[in-house]
C-alpha cells in the first residue's frame, strides 16, 4: 500500500519544542488539528541540507535534519543542548499533551539556539517504521515535535 502524505506546518510548544502535523490529502485550512500551544514551524531537510516537502514513507530517516523556526526555550538555550524529533498520534477531544508518541530520531547537539535542530542518521526511523507499530486515530493525522 502506498500512502501519500503532505506536511502541514502546525507547530506547538509541547515538550519544550516545535511540532508539525502530517496530514493525508488535506490543505492546511481544512485540517481539524487545532493546538492552542502552537508555536513556530519545522523545516525538514535532506542529507545536503536542502528543504524537502515530499518523500516515500520508507525513506530512512524520514528527514536528515529537522530545524525549528523558534529560539530554543530555557533551559534548552545553552551550548550542548540536545534535540530529538518525536512523532505523536493526535486524538480528537484529547489535549495534545496527552497524545501517545515515540521518538523518530535520536538526540543530537545543536549549535544555533535561535533555530534548534535534530540531526538524523541512517539508523533512525522511517515513517513506515512508526506506522507499522502505531496507527493514526483521527483523520490519518500524525504530529512531529522537536
Amino acid at each position: 500500500m502506498r500512502v501519500h502524505l503532505r506536511l502541514l506546518t502546525i507547530a506547538i510548544a509541547a515538550f519544550a519544542g516545535l511540532s508539525l502535523a502530517i496530514v493525508p490529502s488535506a490543505s492546511a485550512a481544512s485540517s481539524p488539528l487545532v493546538d492552542p500551544a502552537a508555536k513556530g514551524i519545522m523545516t525538514l531537510c535532506n542529507q545536503r541540507g536542502q528543504i524537502i516537502t515530499s518523500g516515500a514513507t520508507t525513506d530512512r530517516p524520514m528527514a536528515w535534519k529537522i530545524i525549528g523556526s523558534e529560539a530554543a526555550p530555557t533551559p534548552f538555550n545553552v551550548a550542548g543542548s540536545l534535540a530529538t524529533t518525536y512523532i505523536f498520534i493526535p486524538q480528537q477531544g484529547v489535549p495534545a499533551s496527552m497524545w501517545s508518541g515515540d521518538y523518530i530520531t535520536s538526540a543530537s547537539k545543536y549549535d544555533n539556539m535561535d533555530h534548534p535542530a535534530s540531526q538524523a542518521t541512517s539508523l533512525d526511523y522511517s515513517l513506515n517504521d512508526f506506522l507499522s507499530n502505531f496507527h493514526p486515530l483521527w483523520d490519518g493525522l500524525l504530529q512531529l515535535r522537536l
